[in-house]
């Protein structure tokens, strides 16, 4: 089983062994330019007498050009998986899209999305032939999924699902963030030969203009000057290329070994080997392979679903093991031959049925032997029936209740079962098409997050209408239309749906994402009462909308986690509480799975303070993941202290860990 704490550890880890290889790698460049500044300015009688002043200038000028090329290359990808797919010519599609192949894509980005807990990516298509796709972000808020157009029809659904797992399970376990500090580190040591190209190009052209003067003291001065300019550049290219390759082999060795983890996570998440197999099969038939056709392609090698350059130094420098090393590790039994096609036979089937809003039509029809999922009456589909969360698979209060056991909430943070897949599938295929459709365009996104915010007394629903209406009459009309039907949708359905339309508000302009949040500010605030519900809703759609840096763990220990505990292990007890008594030992039991004597006291039921709520969720989002474990355990323990967790109360849980930067699927019978 996938573990997202200790797979967050990891990267952790990786990436400051990967800060000290490339100190250790700057240090030796710095040591070889001083030494060729040394040979070069032999003749300058100005380096005879100050050398150490030299030196100093040298280390500094070094130093100045790799940060200033890391800083150029760090700056440019700020915006994460969206820049790397502008970088090379990618094209943002979203459900709208009217290619049968698109609307396949974005149903299994969904999916997946909806099955793993994590907020639904930017989907981009590479205009290739190739087959090769690729996951890039700083965070799974700022992420984007990009295959290539030979990707989408070429393999069948099956396979483009196994690509499309095979990416998650690098937004899941910490590598994005690791792989996009690679490029920009290993820009600043290009950026060293690419100096060196330059002095060679002004010391070649020095010297054709002292060939031309005729004063010979001064020709000799100056010929003397472009040559050091010229060795010296060349110096510099030697250097900052044996400095690149050095980087290469770290990237190289950084990326094998976690391609093909992330293969047995494809097959962990989808149960299905010939999925990721049949794609990396078709990729060694194929005649175009994997090799992707672009200028910059060599920048992202590493992040690439499969080899997307040509290698060389026999393999040293390949970022993926072999195609047929992939294949043999998912299928033991596999005899070495490769398909006759790398064409799919099915392809054109499932693009035909490759949009939510054609799988929900068939939904619609209300067949016989459907399956619940969250109250939503579901079509039957070739995939295993699921529904929702129940006593027994949510059972944390039983464990804690020995003592700080190991906990399995904590365990399902990252963890894709096939359930979860199947689950995620049959709720977008039952979703009415009117919501379907309402969820992927801005206008319908902004009413359908308005209605999971909706007070279910009326007099308290219709104070927060008319707030909407003197915002927007438009949006108030559609709000009136979709309210109803997706209150009934049911609690299991509100974070599915918060996916899909937040998804769908990334088209919005700056200033309208901020008018859109300041108006659920003050939705929440119409009906005088803040639930924790409506603050991480709230909250959620705001990280989502104007996604910030991931924060570097802070805290290490408990004890400052106090006053942020107190307050959300508070806000638990007391909502699934019918009276006092129920409240305090729900907290309790809450405070036992923390595993550790904090005294924390219970704050009374009410109405609670947004920016204290605020500070509480920043200051455990700054928590360690370590951490962070023990404070999912504790909050599952309180909801699961009276036996009963319901669906709002599970949805709740899975909000407070979105919050936390802990992507939690959803809770079904049988995952």
């Amino acid at each position: 089983m996938m573990d997202f704490f200790a797979n967050q550890d990891r990267a952790r880890r990786h990436t400051a062994r990967l800060v000290w290889l490339f100190a250790a790698a700057v240090v030796a460049l710095v040591l070889g330019v001083n030494l060729v500044a040394a040979i070069a300015a032999s003749r300058i009688p100005a380096w005879h007498a100050h050398p150490a002043l030299g030196h100093i200038w040298v280390t500094v000028a070094t130093l100045g050009i790799i940060a200033a090329g890391s800083a150029w290359k760090t700056a440019e990808l700020a915006a994460g998986g969206r820049a790397v797919a502008a970088m090379l010519g990618g094209r943002e599609i979203t459900a709208g899209s009217v290619d049968p192949a698109e609307r396949r894509l974005i149903n299994v980005v969904e999916e997946m999305a909806i099955a793993s807990g994590v907020p639904m990516p930017a989907v981009f298509i590479l205009d290739d032939r190739s087959i090769n796709a690729f996951a890039a972000g700083h965070h799974p808020r700022d992420a984007a999924v990009a295959v290539t157009r030979g990707c989408i029809e070429t393999l069948s659904r099956d396979e483009l699902q196994g690509v499309v797992a095979h990416e998650f399970s690098h937004l899941l376990n910490g590598d994005m963030r690791l792989n996009l500090r690679l490029i920009g580190l290993l820009h600043g040591i290009l950026i060293l030969a690419l100096t060196g190209q330059i002095l060679m190009r002004f010391g070649g052209n020095a010297g054709y203009v002292v060939a031309a003067n005729d004063d010979r003291r001064d020709r000799g001065n100056a010929q003397g000057i472009a040559i050091a300019m010229f060795l010296g550049g060349l110096a510099l290219l030697i250097i900052g290329y044996a400095g690149y390759f050095l980087g290469g082999l770290i990237k190289a060795a950084v990326s094998r070994q976690r391609e093909f983890l992330a293969d047995a996570s494809a097959v962990q998440f989808t149960r299905n080997p010939g999925g990721i197999g049949g794609a990396l099969k078709k990729i060694g038939a194929g005649a175009s392979g994997s090799f992707v056709n672009h200028l910059r392609a060599n920048e992202v090698s590493h992040l690439f679903f499969a080899n997307g350059v040509g290698a060389s130094f026999s393999d040293m420098l390949a970022t993926h093991p072999p195609i047929a090393e992939r294949v043999r590790a998912i299928d033991p039994q596999w005899d070495g031959t490769w398909p006759e096609s790398a064409l799919s036979a099915d392809g054109a089937a499932d693009g035909a049925v490759a949009s939510a809003g054609a799988t929900a039509v068939a939904a619609a029809s209300g067949q016989p032997g459907a399956t619940a999922v969250a109250g939503i009456p579901a079509r039957p589909m070739d995939r295993p029936a699921v529904r929702p969360v129940g006593r027994a698979a949510f059972t944390p209060g039983a464990a804690h209740a020995a003592g700080p056991q190991p906990d399995l909430t904590a365990a399902r943070v990252g963890h894709v079962a096939p359930e979860h897949v199947a689950w995620s599938a049959n709720l977008l295929a039952a979703i009415p098409p009117a919501i379907g459709a309402a969820a992927r365009e801005t206008y319908g996104a902004r009413a359908i997050l308005i209605s999971l915010l909706m007070d279910a007394d009326p007099a308290k629903a219709a104070r927060q209408h008319a707030l909407v209406a003197q915002a927007d009459p438009g949006l108030a009309q559609e709000l009136a239309r979709l309210a109803l039907p997706v209150q009934n949708l049911g609690d299991s359905a509100r974070l599915p749906l918060s996916t899909l339309a937040i998804n769908a508000l990334r088209q919005l302009s700056p200033r309208q994402a901020q008018d859109f949040v300041k108006l659920l500010h003050a939705v929440i605030r119409a009906d005088n009462v803040i639930t924790l519900a409506e603050y991480s809703l709230v909250r959620l759609v705001e990280a989502n909308l104007f996604p910030q840096h991931a924060r570097q763990a802070s805290i290490f220990a408990l004890h400052p986690l106090r006053d942020a505990l107190a307050l959300v292990l508070s806000e638990l007890a007391n909502e699934g509480a019918t009276d006092p008594a129920q409240a305090r030992a729900a907290f309790a039991a809450g405070c036992a799975g923390l595993g550790a004597d904090l005294q924390l006291a219970l704050l009374p039921a009410g109405s609670i303070d947004p920016g204290h709520l605020d500070r509480a969720l920043t200051t455990l989002d700054q928590a360690s993941a370590a951490l962070k474990r023990q404070v999912i355990n504790a909050c599952a323990a309180c909801i699961a202290d009276d036996g009963n967790v319901t669906a709002r109360e599970a949805e709740l849980l899975r909000l407070i860990a979105d919050c936390l930067g802990c992507p939690l699927p959803p809770f079904i019978v049988g995952a």
